[in-house]
Parts: structure tokens; C-alpha cells; sequence
């Protein structure tokens, strides 16, 4: 649309012999960083579309993101196809990005690893990341006693998206890693 419009009038402006086209330019390369940032808006917005295997293919674009960006390895390794609502998926992924986040904040930067599978009926999905406890304090964080809510608004709004969809989300420690795990409530 607009693009098309202000390329054509910078083609009529230089046949024509104006050859001060700095402002349509500017215009031009200013829409498109528009475009750009509304498809990324709208893309954070329903970060997963519907479909079989489309968490999957959403979460190797996140990796893919974070490994560019942060200069961390981060994968995705699913031996599981999931058909999931849109309501389900989109809070799956919300968890598993914040878990990312966390692990890009507080991990020591050498990897991320995302793995999906099969457990029951259901689903098993965990984020792990090397940590240095030292550094991070994340005992105080991670080990609250039975029934105490976890500290860190981010570590509650994993927990309180997995129970809209009928899952458990955990966290723990084990030697150096840090494993967050949604498991799905199977009746």
C-alpha cells in the first residue's frame, strides 16, 4: 500500500528531474521500520498460530531469536507432535519465554535448552539453563517450602498460566542447572 505508493512518486520525482528525493526516502525507510515493528507487535500479540506442531514451530523461532541476539545457544529438541487450542498453546509459550528470559538474565550465558515430550497422556515440557548459584541467589528464589508461593512476579505467572490450562509448572535445582517444568494435569 504506502510503500508502493511513495516508491512509485519517487520514480515520477526522478523521471521528472527532481533529484532531491531525501524526504520521500526518509518516508519510505520510516514506514517500513513501521511495518516492521506493528508485525512484530501483532506477532507478540498470537505468538502461536493454530496448527499441528505450531508451539514448536513458534519456539524454534524464539531460539532462533535469542541465540541471535544474546549470543546464547538456545535449542528446541521435541519428540512429540501437539495439536493444541489457541488459548493453550499461546500460554505454553508464554511460560517457556519467560523461562528463556529468566535464563538470558540470570544464567551464565552458555545455553538454553528447551525439550518437549510425551509423559502419560500428556505433555512434559522443560526449560533448562546452567546457573551459578553463588551469583544468582536462587535458592532463595527457587526452594520455598511446600504450600509458600515462589518469589519473583515472573515464577508466579508461570505457575498462574499453567493452572489456566490445567497444568503444573515447577521449579528446581539440580547441580548447576536450572529446570523450570510444565506438566499437564491428566485426569
Amino acid at each position: 500500500g504506502m510503500l508502493y505508493l511513495l516508491n512509485t512518486l519517487k520514480k515520477r520525482f526522478l523521471k521528472m528531474g527532481y533529484h532531491e528525493i531525501e524526504l520521500i526516502e526518509n518516508i519510505i525507510e520510516t514506514n517500513k521500520k513501521v511495518i516492521k515493528r506493528l508485525r512484530k507487535i501483532s506477532k507478540d500479540m498470537v505468538p502461536v498460530s493454530v496448527g499441528k506442531d505450531s508451539l514448536i514451530h513458534s519456539l524454534k523461532s524464539m531460539a532462533r531469536e535469542v541465540t541471535e541476539l544474546y549470543n546464547i545457544p538456545c535449542t528446541v529438541e521435541s519428540t512429540v507432535e501437539l495439536t493444541l487450542e489457541s488459548f493453550e498453546a499461546t500460554n505454553l509459550f508464554l511460560i517457556i519465554r519467560e523461562a528463556v528470559t529468566n535464563a538470558v538474565k540470570h544464567g551464565n550465558q552458555q545455553e538454553i535448552k528447551i525439550y518437549m515430550n510425551k509423559k502419560n497422556d500428556g505433555y512434559n515440557i522443560k526449560v533448562k539453563n546452567i546457573i551459578d548459584p553463588y551469583k544468582n541467589n536462587i535458592n532463595k528464589i527457587v526452594m520455598a517450602n511446600e504450600g509458600e508461593p515462589v518469589k519473583g512476579i515472573g515464577l508466579n505467572i508461570m505457575k498462574y498460566r499453567a493452572n489456566l490450562i490445567n497444568a503444573d509448572c515447577t521449579f528446581m535445582l539440580h547441580g548447576n542447572f536450572f529446570i523450570m517444568e510444565v506438566r499437564q494435569r491428566v485426569s
